[in-house]
């Protein structure tokens, strides 16, 4: 079967925010591509479109189909892009092609996502890699998704089962990135300009529990990883066979396991690619020798998780993290050349304008951090917050139910105190 995957186009909802979070998330979707080189193992034609690139999106729509011809369209859905999905399965169906969703919003939310988006034909949940494929070959051959793990339909009420996983990361195929242009993926690399980058994953979950974070719904209590040779040959080949020289690492917390990180570098040192790369990890689990390694295999930057700049809000989150180990790993960082970002909230349980201003001064006062981001807490699907939210405790209440304006730049959803959503976005 031909399957069109598509990237929504996400930066327009952010208004003046859109470069702020294009700094931060304009990568390749790779979860398209595991998708795609599922169906393509499976026998399939599938193409990716990001309609990040494309202003006039409903002519593009009308090309993609009349040029690819496909059986079936699918969509992938975070919160705050729910409106836009409604409006692109619209379009798709008034084509006459069926409209399959999936991604974070669907599993967490199940049933209610096809409430939401009445033009879907059904649902995908979980890491639907194998499972997708498997329901596209069931669709091929006329057959009913009625019991196929992963498969959400109208008509079979949802019954809450565990979200399908995928156990074994290494079985995973290697992403398969059909009409996808790397060169449209810019970042901005330490020394080097702006530099052709995706993004690779070498792990899945987190076994943390901050109350703004629903990864446990999604991905599971455990933590999976990936072979650390298996990674850097994954590295290697997009080197050779794309333009690709930057790589940012998406895992939830990279440097979870110490010894598996400096194992990666070290295959990194040894096999000396033309890369550079980055990611997010917590200020409390990195160290000079380990940051040393990390810049010598080819890191240019890290991202630390700070969240709240009041330690009181801090342990409400449930964060587990001290602030005096913040301000240590921005100085360890710096002190091997990486370029550092740190990223806080506003409008977190307990918050007050006292505490508010306390994380913004504590922010101004890191020297040395490169680049600040002050988000606002958002209550997403599947968090504690968004049940502190709704129940009106710690200082919050929820008011707005408007999905788009669930971002964590320029919208908001809750009074904090007798700070209202405008205010806090101001």
């Amino acid at each position: 079967m031909n399957v069109l995957l598509l990237a929504p186009p996400w930066g327009e909802i952010y208004g003046r925010f859109r470069s702020v979070t294009r700094s931060l998330n304009l990568n390749p979707p790779l979860n398209l591509a595991y998708l795609a080189a599922a169906l393509k193992d499976a026998g399939h034609n599938p193409f990716i479109c990001d309609l990040e690139f494309e202003p006039r999106r409903i002519d593009v729509l009308k090309k993609l189909i009349h040029d690819h011809q496909p059986d079936l369209v699918g969509l992938t859905v975070t919160t705050p892009m729910m409106p836009i999905i409604v409006r692109l399965a619209a379009a798709i169906k008034s084509l006459g092609v069926p409209v399959v969703i999936g991604g974070p919003h669907v599993s967490l939310v199940r049933g209610e996502a096809l409430e939401q988006c009445p033009q879907a034909d059904f649902g995908v949940l979980g890491e639907a890699e194998e499972n997708f494929a498997r329901i596209v070959s069931a669709l091929g051959r006329g057959e009913s998704l009625e019991g196929l793990s992963g498969a959400l339909l109208r008509e079979v009420p949802d019954n809450g089962a565990t979200l399908p996983l995928a156990p074994d990361l290494d079985a995973l195929p290697e992403p398969y990135y059909p009409g996808i242009d790397f060169r449209n993926y810019p970042w901005s690399v330490k020394g080097k300009g702006q530099v052709p980058t995706r993004t690779i994953m070498t792990s899945r979950g987190c076994p943390f529990q901050c109350v703004f974070c629903g990864i446990e719904n999604l991905t599971g209590r455990g933590v999976r990883f990936r072979t650390e040779a298996m990674v850097v040959d994954e590295m290697e080949r997009a080197v050779r066979e794309s333009p690709v020289r930057h790589f940012v690492f998406v895992d939830d917390l990279l440097t979870l396991r110490r010894k598996r990180i400096m194992a990666l570098c070290e295959e990194l040192a040894k096999r000396d690619l033309p890369i550079t790369w980055e990611g997010d990890t917590r200020a409390d689990s990195v160290d000079e020798e380990l940051l040393s390694a990390m810049s010598r295999a080819g890191c240019t930057r890290v991202n630390f998780g700070i969240e709240s700049g009041d330690q009181e809000i801090l342990d409400g989150l449930r964060k587990k993290l001290k602030l005096p180990k913040v301000v240590e790993a921005f100085r360890m960082a710096k002190k091997f050349g990486l370029d550092t970002r740190g990223t806080a909230m506003i409008g977190n349980p307990g918050d007050t304008r006292e505490t508010i201003d306390a994380t913004i001064r504590f922010m101004g006062g890191l020297k040395n951090l490169d680049q600040p981001y002050l988000s606002i807490a958002q209550p997403y699907p599947g968090t504690e917050l968004r049940r502190i939210a709704l129940s009106g405790e710690s200082n919050l209440r929820a008011v707005d139910g408007q999905l788009d304006r669930m971002r964590r730049y320029g919208g908001a959803v809750m009074y904090v105190g007798d700070i209202s959503p405008e205010e806090l976005v101001k």
